[in-house]
């Protein structure tokens, strides 16, 4: 498997864009800076928006099941140059294929992540408040 590792300035937008969506979500100002880093993303290269928007176009074809959703599959990739007749030399369509499949293993790393954050806020959710501890009773006086 090919391990892609992100840039350092790929590493320090994907910082400024979870600073600004926080910020966002609790209502407090967003600093400057933030806002520039976010504004600043250098434009995908044009030979790779074709492969973008394939994978869009394919993350609908993919299984559907109880855990969640699966991998794009292969004859999917296959279905979607067919049906737009998308033709490519055997070194272009490894590198689509390849492509293809880095971004759908991104994107199923981001809804397990989304999916185990969601189950861990609906346990908290469902949490019971722990009971207070009670006093021990005074024994009561008889009478003398």
């Amino acid at each position: 498997m090919i391990r892609w590792e992100l840039s350092p300035n790929a590493r320090r937008y994907e910082w400024a864009v979870a600073v600004l969506a926080e910020k966002r979500r609790m209502r407090h100002k967003v600093p400057p800076s933030i806002t520039r880093i976010v504004e600043s993303k250098p434009a995908l290269f044009p030979w790779l928006q074709f492969d973008l928007d394939a994978f869009w176009h394919m993350c609908r074809m993919r299984p559907v099941h109880f855990g969640g959703v699966g991998y794009i599959p292969d004859s999917a990739i296959a279905d979607y140059l067919r049906l737009f007749q998308i033709e490519m030399g055997r070194e272009d369509r490894e590198d689509f294929i390849r492509n293809i499949q880095v971004l759908d293993e991104e994107y199923l790393k981001v809804q397990s992540e989304q999916r185990k954050a969601e189950e861990d806020a609906d346990k908290d959710k469902n949490k019971k408040p722990e009971a207070r501890p009670q006093r021990p009773r005074r024994p009561q006086r008889q009478g003398s």
